[in-house]
């Protein structure tokens, strides 16, 4: 595993030129909406950027780990070259019109400050939905691992394993959420994509794990989950990032690349 710190050092200069409110507490101590920071004159983004407290802390952290990495992955010889050059220089600028403050963001999975914000996007649009649902449940569907020259073959092969299971429960009428995640172990350097599921009913999460473990024959009954939810917290598993490559403080680079490369494209 290369260390990041080493690996990158030609990026630790990275810039962060995004900007934040931090929530306000009132008397009795509970947080309340922020008051929205005028922004009349292009100097005052030098003051909104000063006094933003840890929302612009996290961003600024967010984009500057988002830069070293896709940095490092610009130096591999990938056809997605492209793609990690527009997230190294994601958000570099800010456009100020008046009192509007904007700037241009990539969308690409490989950075990190695009995945969070549609992850938040996400959670706006289906947060309170699926938390209302009744008798809500988190399932984890998994396969045995695979190598780097097998991932994008298992991805597709478990995508129609899962139109397999719509089809079959069909006329229970699932209602819930689905999305992929792709992890990599660097000790093994194996891959393992496997669903996260938040479904309504828990008869409904065992016929789900029933029919995946028919159409999955290496699969493992232990290795599937089924949890009830209790708290709004699960549904971070299911709205954040679909690849996990980065460990602490070091990564792969070529792992992370070709993970990137296997998902490319794919509606997970």
């Amino acid at each position: 595993m290369a260390n990041i710190a080493r690996s990158l050092s030609n990026y630790k200069n990275s810039r962060s030129c995004t900007h934040g409110v931090a929530p306000c507490v009132n008397d009795n101590g509970r947080l309340s909406p922020p008051k929205a920071k005028r922004l009349d004159k292009l100097e005052t983004l030098a003051y909104a950027r000063e006094n933003s407290g840890h929302v612009y802390d996290r961003r600024k952290n967010s984009k500057a780990l988002s830069q070293k990495i896709n940095g490092a992955l610009c130096y591999v010889d990938s056809p997605l070259h492209d793609a990690y050059q527009d997230a190294y220089h994601c958000n570099d600028e800010i456009f100020q019109d008046g009192k509007k403050a904007t700037a241009n963001f990539c969308r690409r999975r490989s950075c990190l400050v695009c995945s969070k914000m549609y992850g938040a996007a996400l959670m706006t649009k289906y947060g309170k939905p699926l938390i209302d649902l009744p008798d809500l449940h988190f399932v984890t569907l998994t396969a045995p691992n695979v190598t780097g020259e097998l991932l994008g073959t298992e991805i597709d092969r478990m995508m129609m394993a899962w139109k397999k299971v719509q089809q079959c429960l069909r006329r229970h009428k699932m209602k819930g959420f689905r999305k992929m995640e792709v992890t990599y172990n660097g000790k093994t350097n194996e891959y393992n994509p496997h669903y996260h599921i938040l479904v309504s009913g828990r008869e409904i999460a065992k016929r789900i794990v029933s029919v995946w473990l028919r159409e999955n024959s290496e699969a493992r009954t232990v290795a599937q989950n089924i949890k009830k939810v209790r708290s709004e917290k699960v549904l971070l598993e299911v709205f954040k990032y679909v690849t996990k490559a980065v460990i602490g403080k070091s990564f792969d680079v070529y792992a992370m690349d070709l993970l990137y490369q296997s998902v490319h494209g794919r509606k997970l």
